[in-house]
């Protein structure tokens, strides 16, 4: 997916303006998570490092943001 497409999927989404803090939705995180890495050019092994869980569970935050 282009950076291009992440961003037009982004637009596509439809957030609701909350005053209150809450949990993100399990796709706005996968799918930012996906759009970082790639505007970054790091691979699944370098996020994983960075955030010292399992490119396994890289690979499924990022599949919920497809």
């Amino acid at each position: 997916m282009s950076a291009k497409q992440l961003s037009e999927k982004f637009a596509q989404m439809d957030l609701p303006l909350i005053e209150e803090l809450v949990v993100p939705l399990p796709e706005l995180i996968g799918l930012f998570t996906l759009w970082t890495r790639r505007l970054r050019n790091w691979k699944h092994s370098t996020v994983a490092n960075f955030a010292e869980v399992s490119v396994s569970t890289i690979e499924r935050v990022e599949r919920k943001g497809q």
